[in-house]
C-alpha cells in the first residue's frame, strides 16, 4: 500500500494547511503517478499547456499549380516540442489527443490576374476548413486561417494545401500548431 508522507521544508517559515471544505459528500483527489508540479483550478496556466505538443514549420519556393489543390511542403521546423511534426511528410501528428489551435499561412507573389487564393487546413487527407482571400493582379498576397481541430492523439494528423488562381514558383507556408486543451 502507498503512503502519502509530508516533508517541511526547514528553511521556510510559513504553514501549510489541507482545509477540507463544508460538505456533505465526500470527495477524492487523486495524485498523478508522475514527477511534477500540480496546480489547483484557479491557477493561470496548466500542466497541459506546458507540456503539450506545439510546433512551427515554413517552406519557400514550392511550385503550385493554379487551379487545383496543391499539398504544400513546410520542409524547415523550426519547433517541435514533442517530435510530432514530419518533415518529409508535412504532417503534424500529435501525441496528445485533444484541442489543437493550428494556423496556416500561405504567401504568393504576385499574379498576373485577379483570382482566389484559397488556403486550406486539412485532417487525415480531407478538406478540414479553409480561407479564401481575392488576390488583386499586381500584388502579393497572403492568406492565413486559423481554426480549432480535435485530433486524438494517435492517428489523427493535420497538413496544408492551398489553391491558387495560377501557377507560382516561389510561395512562402507556415503551418503553426499548439494543443489548447487536452481530451
Amino acid at each position: 500500500m502507498s503512503r502519502i508522507k509530508i516533508i517541511g521544508n526547514s528553511s521556510g517559515t510559513g504553514d501549510f494547511t489541507l482545509t477540507s471544505p463544508n460538505s456533505n459528500t465526500s470527495r477524492t483527489l487523486t495524485l498523478p503517478d508522475e514527477t511534477g508540479t500540480v496546480l489547483s483550478s484557479t491557477s493561470n496556466i496548466t500542466s497541459q499547456a506546458m507540456n503539450g505538443p506545439t510546433f512551427r514549420a515554413s517552406g519557400s519556393g514550392q511550385s503550385i499549380s493554379g487551379g487545383v489543390g496543391n499539398k504544400i511542403t513546410n520542409a524547415t521546423e523550426v519547433w517541435d516540442t514533442a517530435s510530432c511534426y514530419d518533415t518529409s511528410t508535412s504532417r503534424f501528428t500529435p501525441n496528445v489527443a485533444g484541442y489543437y489551435q493550428i494556423t496556416v499561412i500561405l504567401v504568393l507573389p504576385a499574379l498576373s490576374s485577379s483570382s482566389l487564393l484559397i488556403n486550406y487546413i486539412y485532417k487525415n487527407g480531407s478538406s478540414y476548413s479553409y480561407f479564401y482571400n481575392t488576390v488583386l493582379s499586381g500584388l502579393t498576397h497572403s492568406v492565413t486561417h486559423t481554426d480549432i481541430v480535435y485530433l486524438n492523439g494517435s492517428t489523427d494528423y493535420v497538413e496544408q494545401y492551398g489553391l491558387p488562381g495560377e501557377t507560382k514558383s516561389t510561395t512562402t507556408s507556415i503551418i503553426t500548431g499548439s494543443l489548447i486543451r487536452a481530451e
